[in-house]
């Protein structure tokens, strides 16, 4: 009893080649994806620090007007943001005295002693938008909010009261959306 032609079993190169095909598209899709979310975990990461750091500021001007007066926090402006934290976040490298201290990377914070600065490292340079680069970064700085009376930018004390404190971008940034 014949059985016919026999037919060999498995995927034809033409299979084989689709297949190829498709699951490049599909990994195209996904790094797309991998990428937007780095990219917005980067920032949520950032946005989330500068939270924590205002929080922690906000306490600390309150302690000191409870415990030595209103008078106890003008020098709020000059500290090291990250000093008031319990626990400084672990991309914090320290205080260096230069604007680009050597080995920093992407995704690290650090404070510029020359220019009571907190500085944050941007990893995904592409997606950022901002006026200092090489490396891209952002700093931040801590400002007494005041009720500037004479209208020019400077606490003169006793005629002006402080408000609160602030933490500010120095140069204003934003991020970009990967396509």
């Amino acid at each position: 009893m014949s059985r016919g032609p026999h037919r060999q079993a498995g995927l034809s190169i033409f299979e084989v080649t689709l297949v190829v095909i498709l699951v490049g598209i599909l990994m195209v899709i996904a790094m797309e994806k991998i990428l937007r979310l780095d990219v917005d975990a980067e920032r949520v990461a950032l946005q989330q620090t500068i939270g924590q750091l205002q929080s922690a500021l906000v306490i600390e001007f309150a302690d000191r007007v409870v415990h030595e007066g209103l008078a106890a926090t003008r020098d709020l402006e000059a500290i090291n943001p990250m000093s008031v934290l319990a626990k400084a976040p672990a991309t914090y490298i320290g205080e260096f005295d230069q604007s680009v201290p050597p080995g920093v990377a992407g995704g690290d914070w650090y404070f510029d002693t020359r220019s009571r600065t907190l500085v944050y490292v941007v990893r995904n340079t592409e997606f950022f938008e901002g006026a200092l680069g090489d490396p891209e970064r952002a700093r931040f700085r801590v400002r007494l909010a005041f009720e500037d009376r004479n209208g020019n930018g400077r606490y003169d004390a006793p005629r002006e009261r402080i408000e609160g404190v602030i933490i500010e971008p120095v140069e204003p940034y934003r991020w970009k959306r990967p396509a």
